[in-house]
Parts: structure tokens; C-alpha cells; sequence
């Protein structure tokens, strides 16, 4: 198995073109929208110790005469989405209109920031930073 990344980037946007607009389903397997071709694919979803993980696998021999790689059997295309439960933000009762969204948009943000500024005890610096949020913005810069 060799994972493919954009120093290849036809081989990346024939991937990607290939697994566009095919949905994640617990089916299976799925045809190809326009190719009519088996696409496989699998998810699993598991919620435990204060964060939720999804996984999901396609799996297609779609491309395999059409792409110039030899031994080629099969392109998979993996993707996987880990998220933390346990704060404040996912156990609020704020549950109507875009507020939701809105709040995890903003938390995402955060956490972005804090890892490009190179914070690896996350909790504690968002409590930190809770109670001084002009200093929150000066990350930013």
C-alpha cells in the first residue's frame, strides 16, 4: 500500500475525482455515479472516552486500466475524523438554529490556532485563555 499525497497530483486528482460525490454509507458497497463501477465501502463510528471517532474505507478497481502504475490493484481512499466530547462547548443545551455549528466552528478555529502556535496541552491552555481572551487574540498574530 503507498498513500498518495499532491507530489503526485494527477494520480491525487484522479483519486479524488473518482470518490467525488460518492456518499459514506454503512452499505457495503455502492455504484459509481457516473462509472457504474462497485465502489466498497465501509464505516464504523465509536463514541467512547470523551471523544467520537468515525472511520470510513472506499475501496474501487475503477481506475486500474486507466492508471499507468504498475501492479496496481486496487485505489483506496481512507479518511478519518476524531473529535473530543468532553467540553464545555459539546455539553451545552444550546440546541436550536445555527448555534451549534457556529459554536464547534469557533472551538475548531481555536484549536487550530493553538496547534499552529505549537500548544500540545490543549485543555489547560483553553481554560487559561478562557479567562483572558485578549490574550487569546494576540495567537493570532
Amino acid at each position: 500500500m503507498l498513500p498518495v499525497k499532491n507530489n503526485h497530483p494527477d494520480l491525487y486528482d484522479d483519486i479524488q475525482k473518482l470518490f467525488q460525490g460518492v456518499p459514506d454509507t454503512l452499505s457495503e458497497n455502492t455504484i459509481h455515479p457516473l462509472l457504474g463501477d462497485p465502489i466498497y465501502t465501509h464505516e464504523t463510528y465509536e463514541k467512547s472516552h470523551g471523544r467520537v471517532e468515525t472511520r470510513c474505507i472506499k475501496a474501487s478497481t475503477s481506475l486500474n486500466a486507466y492508471l499507468d502504475w504498475l501492479g496496481i490493484a486496487q485505489v483506496i481512499q481512507y479518511r478519518y475524523i476524531h473529535k473530543k466530547t468532553n467540553t464545555a462547548e459539546e455539553k451545552t443545551k444550546v440546541r436550536c438554529g445555527a448555534i451549534p455549528q457556529v459554536m464547534a466552528a469557533l472551538r475548531n478555529t481555536a484549536l487550530s490556532v493553538f496547534r499552529f502556535a505549537g500548544v500540545t496541552q490543549i485543555a489547560d491552555t483553553m481554560k487559561y485563555y478562557a479567562s483572558k481572551p485578549k490574550l487569546a487574540v494576540n495567537l493570532i498574530n
